[in-house]
């Protein structure tokens, strides 16, 4: 198949027949914090913006790094395959897993690197990953272009393969490029290469055997002094992280505990690009007797709100220990907070077939592009009513 040149997509805006209107979908049940302050007060529910739970595919993991499960269809998003070939068979379940099937030699992701990763001793980054052999008798790996290291892959045999370079990475906060380049095997696109689970990109030792906080592993039903609620369950260091559109107003709801026998330290952060993160409140978490509300209100933004995205992180927490963080939601302050945006008459759409991101000053480059600033400041409806949507890499 033909090769795609690589491609920025910097703006799209709605297509002509598209509304901005909000989703029709009726909001989550309250948090028990909030239900309590509604029952107190008497006053109207107020609306869910975000929910974590319902809206798990906006969000991902991590767990001493980050987690990319290729096997979920929420990673779709941030794989960019180096073939226009569709196959059927992209995904299969093997042994309780969902692996994905590799065609193209080469396949890249795209992940954000949160800030408490770099905390660790000896923040060097390494990339593993459980992977099964097809066609392909390697990998190389590179981290933003740089060479990580060579998987040799085992036919028919999953392994768990680790890539370290010799010299020292350091990955800074901030989106970065995982690319996969596959050896042997046919270079006409229609066998499969190789079958990956997932990659983990981490930082420091490796320490001990990794366990994957996938999907399936991290939403679970958690009972708490008689009470069960649908909930994370994170081990430290851990994260997870959500974007989405965050109202000035709106306030960042959950209840917590804990399971097993020790304590644990958690945060929650705001996060946009090109901006400094919002360190939005902490919490000591100790016990599993009963679940503790916790709320804290967004912070750090202007005017209605922004693009953005809420990260709960676990940053410390005793051997064998989770942190249950039950229905987390973002809920606004009043109705006024949802009230959609006037209807786009049309499409803006900008690509730079040949021009990295790298080099352009709104992503930290040295050539100035002052008018996409401009054009990305324009108010953007959450949810469409059609497929369209806005996409920056």
């Amino acid at each position: 198949m033909k090769r795609v040149a690589p491609a920025l997509v910097l703006v799209a805006l709605v297509a002509p027949e598209c509304t901005g209107k909000r989703s029709p979908d009726p909001p989550a049940p309250p948090s028990p914090a909030a239900s309590v302050e509604g029952a107190s007060s008497g006053a109207a529910p107020r609306p869910v913006v975000f929910d974590v739970v319902r809206d798990i595919d906006a969000c991902s993991f991590g767990h001493r790094g980050v987690l990319l499960d290729f096997g979920d269809p929420s990673m779709r998003a941030s794989v960019h395959p180096g073939s226009l070939a569709q196959h059927a068979d992209d995904t299969l379940e093997r042994a309780g897993a969902t692996w994905m099937r590799v065609h193209a030699h080469t396949l890249s992701a795209s992940f954000y690197w949160p800030p408490p990763m770099n905390e660790v001793p000896d923040a060097g980054a390494y990339v593993e990953g459980r992977v099964r052999g097809v066609a392909a008798r390697g990998v190389t790996v590179s981290l933003d272009g740089r060479a990580v290291g060579t998987w040799m892959l085992a036919k028919s045999e999953p392994r768990v393969l680790v890539a370290r370079p010799t010299t020292p990475v350091t990955l800074l906060p901030g989106a970065h490029e995982l690319d996969l380049r596959f050896f042997g095997g046919s270079h006409a696109g229609e066998e499969v290469l190789a079958e990956i689970d997932w990659v983990h990109v981490g930082a420091g030792d490796q320490g001990e055997p990794y366990a994957a906080p996938t999907r399936g592993d991290v939403v679970t039903d958690a009972t708490v002094g008689g009470t069960s609620m649908r909930a994370l369950s994170l081990r430290a260091p851990g994260f997870v992280r959500c974007t989405g559109w965050m109202p000035s107003s709106a306030t960042l709801e959950t209840s917590m505990a804990t399971a097993g026998a020790g304590d644990a330290e958690v945060e929650a952060r705001l996060a946009r690009d090109h901006r400094a993160p919002v360190v939005l409140g902490t919490a000591h978490v100790a016990g599993s007797t009963s679940w503790t509300p916790w709320s804290v209100p967004m912070a750090g933004l202007d005017g209605e709100g922004s693009l953005g995205a809420i990260e709960l992180i676990v940053k410390r927490a005793g051997k064998g220990t989770r942190v249950l963080l039950a229905e987390p939601k973002l809920v606004a302050a009043g109705a006024s907070a949802l009230d959609a945006p006037p209807t786009a008459r049309g499409v803006v759409l900008v690509v730079l077939g040949s021009v990295s991101s790298r080099s352009l000053a709104p992503w930290g480059g040295s050539r100035a592009v002052p008018e996409l600033p401009r054009w990305s400041s324009f108010p953007i409806p959450r949810k469409l009513s059609c497929p369209a949507r806005r996409v920056i890499r």
